[in-house]
């Protein structure tokens, strides 16, 4: 059986584990229920939208980083934010489409580390849907 493992909804680890054995803290589960038809993070978005996406000053280009530096705004001299998300409504300038319907982000592959380790299926996300009036998913543990 095929799994898929590591970050909740990255494709960087899949395996095949002998006796359906998966190593200790490893977020897994059947690899079909995460294709692209069925990703709710496709059709969310809501962690774009509902908190401030900070990270360190160097994740922008200007500091050798992926991050475009015309999409961020400083909050000191050691962290920027994506623009549009260090507000009361917060909305990430990347974030295509409409929460909860069809959404994607403008700079995916260059998308900062807060944005690449924040996890579906867990409370934070369920925060962030509730904001926008979309269900909980269920929150997935780490198979011990």
């Amino acid at each position: 059986m095929f799994w898929r493992c590591g970050k909740i909804l990255s494709a960087h680890i899949a395996g095949r584990f002998s006796g359906g054995k998966v190593p200790p803290g490893a977020f897994c589960f059947p690899f079909s229920i995460m294709s692209e038809k069925s990703n709710p993070c496709l059709r969310c978005g809501a962690c774009c939208a509902a908190f401030r996406a900070s990270f360190y000053w160097a994740e922008a280009d200007d500091g050798g980083g992926p991050v475009p530096l015309h999409l961020t705004e400083k909050i000191n001299d050691f962290r920027r934010c994506m623009r549009g998300t260090w507000s009361d409504t917060p909305r990430c300038v990347a974030l295509q489409g409409e929460v909860g319907r069809e959404v994607g982000c403008a700079i995916y592959p260059q998308r900062s580390s807060t944005c690449r380790e924040f996890e579906a299926y867990t409370e934070a996300c369920n925060r962030a849907r509730g904001k926008y009036g979309l269900a909980e998913l269920p929150v997935l543990v780490a198979v011990a």
